[in-house]
């Protein structure tokens, strides 16, 4: 029990030097204003998108660019080469 309570006090203070003081110092109203305009734009433009038969279309292009994404980071050299070509086409559907 002794070492689970050592192992706790030790993941509090990493997490308070890697995560709360950098939090500390650079986030500010600035950067809550920016989240927030961020969240905004993001939520009129799915409901947008939601409202229209395009939602479907967009629904499958995210999809699509999710899954390049982890092949890419997986190293998946087919589904990356395949995908890679997805993602140049993704720009041109979403126009």
């Amino acid at each position: 029990m002794n070492a689970l309570i050592t192992l706790w006090e030790q993941v509090k203070s990493l997490f308070s030097i890697y995560v709360l003081d950098v939090l500390k110092e650079s986030f500010g109203p600035k950067a809550a204003l920016d989240i927030l305009l961020l969240t905004l734009i993001l939520f009129f433009v799915y409901r947008f998108v939601r409202q229209r038969r395009a939602g479907k279309l967009m629904l499958g292009l995210v999809c699509v660019f999710v899954l390049s994404l982890i092949s890419e980071s997986m190293g998946l050299l087919a589904l990356d080469f395949v995908f890679g070509d997805f993602r140049q086409l993704d720009l041109i559907a979403i126009l």
